[in-house]
């Protein structure tokens, strides 16, 4: 097919703005670089462009999507990574037969309670 096309309108258009010639195909070659001008200064031609820019602009960094998702990933890592941790403390304070409680659990007591003090040194939740 020996026809010239708009990539932009072609594969971007929504609406029927677009002039068909430039969808299906321009061979008629009469008035050709009037008929570009034309077209390359139209409202349709100019929103088509910028919908290539955005997918262009997402194709390079990523869909929203795609970032939640890998940020709900991350979240995920995080917790499983801080419940391992907490079972692993249950598991040697029963082990030990140690009792969790301590007399007062405020942030500034000296006897927060085994738990409490192997959380606060594996996690680091309280500055020593």
């Amino acid at each position: 097919m020996d026809a010239v096309f708009c990539f932009s309108c072609r594969h971007f258009q929504t609406d029927s703005g677009v002039e068909d010639s430039f969808r299906k195909g321009l061979s008629d070659w009469k008035k050709l670089s009037s008929k570009l001008e034309k077209h390359a200064h139209s409202q349709a031609h100019l929103n088509c462009m910028v919908k290539w820019d955005n997918y262009k602009v997402t194709a390079s960094s990523g869909s929203i999507a795609a970032k939640l998702s890998r940020s709900h990933e991350d979240s995920v890592e995080k917790n499983r990574s801080y419940l391992c941790k907490i079972v692993d403390i249950v598991r040697l304070l029963s082990k030990l037969g140690l009792p969790f409680r301590g007399h007062r659990e405020e942030s500034e007591s000296e006897s927060r309670g085994d738990f409490l003090e192997h959380l606060a040194t594996r996690l680091g939740l309280w500055k020593q």
